[in-house]
């Protein structure tokens, strides 16, 4: 497995500053936020989950380019989820760690 995840680019993502996803747990900078239980529970239990929150102008659009991209590139479209309205994103990622805590898995 690969030290850092390649993030594909897209017509959006071409003037953010590039950066690097470390895939080892141990440099995650990210606070684990507690909430409720989630439908992706399963999948938090499963094994590693990587939850980003990213906002400002046409951020919805461009991760969900980005999440287009990677299941096209891959076959899969259960790899990326990306929420599909704004006023629910921060409860799904609140929700996703909250399940991911439950789990002692933080």
């Amino acid at each position: 497995m690969e030290d850092f995840l390649p993030v594909p680019s897209t017509e959006h993502m071409e003037h953010s500053p590039s950066m690097q996803l470390s895939l080892d747990p141990s440099d995650s900078d990210v606070p684990r936020t507690a909430g409720p239980r989630c439908q992706l529970g399963k999948q938090v239990g499963a094994g590693p989950v990587i939850a980003l929150e990213y906002t400002g102008d046409a951020c919805l659009s461009s991760c969900q380019e980005v999440a287009k991209a990677i299941a096209t590139e891959t076959g899969s479209t259960g790899l990326v989820y990306v929420s599909s309205q704004a006023n629910s994103a921060l409860r799904q990622i609140e929700a996703v760690f909250g399940a991911a805590a439950s789990r002692g898995l933080q």
